[in-house]
């Protein structure tokens, strides 16, 4: 959880009073500058006015007017916190979280308003959020709901607003992950290409050695031919010779 706005409670001087009575508000906010990241929980600095009746709860809304001097909510709020009773707070100002179980992503440069809301107030039992009205120094400014939405340029709400970064999906593993079944699969490829090879090349080897061993074959019966008919040649040699010597 990171801090996405925030102005702080050393800078508190004065209060809005959430009471409900006529003329009297019952929300009260402050503007500011959403940086990318999903809204996870708003803090502000509050206590108690008697024995205040219902809970609180925070709401972030889109932003209208100028911000910094005109700033109000505008449309139905856009995120809602979890509810917190509101006579659990103390007579002492304390930072008190509320948080948005749905998160919802502010957009980076984009103006938001997020304000506290007590409908169930009463007069003398209220809730009391701190303020500067001294020397604010917040880009934004503070707004407040009596019937409808106000605005001040002199006040600024004491407020921290939370958010997460965004989950971002990395294309480095599925590169690496393409990459490998790419180079498997080439390996296996390759792989197959080789036994291919080596079996084309032993049965290329094996006709050769069959066809050499048959040569070699063929070779050696025509030489023993070829011996065999010179000895018979001779022996007839022999014999004519033979004749001949019985006839002289």
């Amino acid at each position: 959880m990171a801090l996405v706005d925030s102005y702080s409670e050393t800078n508190q001087s004065s209060s809005i009073g959430l009471y409900g009575f006529p003329d009297e508000p019952t929300c009260g906010g402050q503007s500011f500058t959403g940086d990318g990241k999903n809204l996870s929980s708003v803090k502000f600095y509050l206590k108690k006015d008697g024995a205040p009746d219902g809970n609180m709860t925070a709401y972030l809304y889109a932003h209208t007017g100028t911000f910094g001097t005109s700033s109000e909510p505008t449309g139905d709020a856009l995120a809602t916190s979890n509810s917190l009773v509101a006579n659990d707070l103390t007579t002492d100002y304390q930072l008190i979280e509320f948080t948005f179980g749905t998160p919802y992503l502010l957009d980076n440069g984009t103006k938001y308003v997020i304000v506290l809301c007590c409908p169930d107030v009463s007069a003398a039992n209220g809730v009391i959020m701190g303020i500067d009205n001294t020397s604010p120094t917040h880009g934004g400014n503070a707004s407040y709901y009596v019937d409808s939405w106000a605005s001040s340029s002199s006040w600024d709400v004491c407020f921290y607003v939370y958010g997460v970064e965004v989950p971002t999906t990395s294309t480095s593993s599925t590169s690496s992950s393409s990459s490998s079944t790419s180079s498997s699969s080439t390996s296996s490829t390759s792989s197959s290409s080789s036994s291919t090879s080596s079996t084309s090349s032993s049965s290329s080897l094996s006709s050769s050695s069959s066809s050499s061993s048959s040569s070699l074959s063929s070779s050696t019966s025509t030489t023993v031919m070829s011996l065999i008919r010179t000895a018979n040649m001779s022996i007839k040699r022999e014999k004519t010779q033979l004749k001949i010597n019985k006839t002289i």
